[in-house]
């Protein structure tokens, strides 16, 4: 069966986080809502362009179907212009930058997506055995390692990748925790707290200089 014809402007607007209309971006946002009320299987592709005011037309433009829209919301936490603002940060020490991404990465949970679609993004992980996101940071984090490994500052056999999953799995924890406490503990907060013990963490594969 052959498949059904796409647009390249069509595939873009589906392979891209963002839209020129933000009606992308509108139906993540109004779905994630209704998926905290409803739940995610019970929220439907209707109640989703209803609450939008758009046709179901403009969901499919975006989305190829639930599946597709729940992916696109799960990789909806954009840290790659971080990513990208560490590549060419060169006076910056490995340590520096490492914290640097910790806290760019709770500060964009806390002031972006916020509590509530911090909150279903983990139940939709969950549910959804999504791992896209989790690879996409592992490789960020492991990358940024490695780039200590060139400079001189982490030891040539340091297992970046294990180190990385370290790292990642603290953030992930963090937001786990701000969904337990709220505002008492929120995400930032405990990044800062792990942050400040960052080159201790560390420690047995950094170059003493």
């Amino acid at each position: 069966m052959n498949e059904k014809y796409i647009s390249p402007a069509q595939r873009i607007a589906r392979q891209s986080e963002t839209s020129q209309t933000g009606k992308k971006e509108l139906l993540i946002k109004k779905g994630m809502e209704i998926a905290m009320k409803k739940g995610i299987s019970k929220t439907s592709i209707n109640d989703i362009t209803t609450a939008c005011n758009v046709a179901k037309g403009t969901f499919y433009y975006y989305f190829e179907n639930k599946e597709d829209y729940i992916k696109a919301a799960v990789m909806g936490l954009n840290i790659q212009d971080v990513y990208n603002e560490l590549s060419s940060m060169n006076d910056m020490s490995i340590i520096e930058k490492i914290r640097y991404y910790n806290f760019a990465y709770a500060k964009k949970m806390y002031e972006e997506i916020g509590w509530d679609f911090c909150h279903i993004w983990s139940q939709i992980v969950i549910e959804y055995q999504s791992t896209e996101r989790l690879e996409e940071d592992l490789r960020q984090m492991q990358s940024i390692l490695e780039s200590g490994v060139d400079s001189g500052e982490i030891q040539k056999d340091a297992d970046c990748r294990k180190i990385a999953w370290m790292i990642v799995t603290y953030i992930y924890g963090a937001a786990f925790i701000w969904h337990i406490c709220n505002e008492e503990m929120t995400v930032v907060k405990l990044i800062e707290m792990f942050n400040e013990q960052i080159e201790g963490f560390l420690a047995p594969v950094l170059i003493k200089r």
